[in-house]
């Protein structure tokens, strides 16, 4: 099935982010993440996982906010797809991670 590629705004990332149960969720590899750095916001849990993995996020909140990332976009954009499909109801997909950084994030 192919799914939309579009990505959050700043300001819906910053309103998301005034929630204190909101979880950042970064799809790229570990080895991205070393190379690179993450998005660390404080107060807010980040997990990093693959696509592949999202089936451990059974025992977050469905109603929770999630700001999904990866290095370009795309992975996000499939994460984000995934977790809507697994019944998780306000995901955003913040793009890429150098775009989160240079929002500011």
């Amino acid at each position: 099935k192919i799914y939309e590629m579009s990505f959050a705004s700043a300001a819906a990332i910053r309103k998301s982010l005034q929630k204190p149960s909101t979880i950042l969720l970064d799809v790229r590899t570990g080895m991205e993440v070393w190379m690179s750095g993450k998005i660390e916001v404080e107060g807010h849990k980040w997990y990093q996982s693959s696509v592949v993995s999202l089936l451990n996020t059974s025992e977050w909140d469905k109603d929770a906010d999630i700001i999904v990332y990866c290095a370009s976009g795309a992975r996000s954009a499939n994460a984000k797809y995934t977790l809507e499909g697994m019944g998780f109801k306000n995901v955003l997909n913040g793009g890429a991670y150098s775009d989160m950084k240079s929002m500011g994030f």
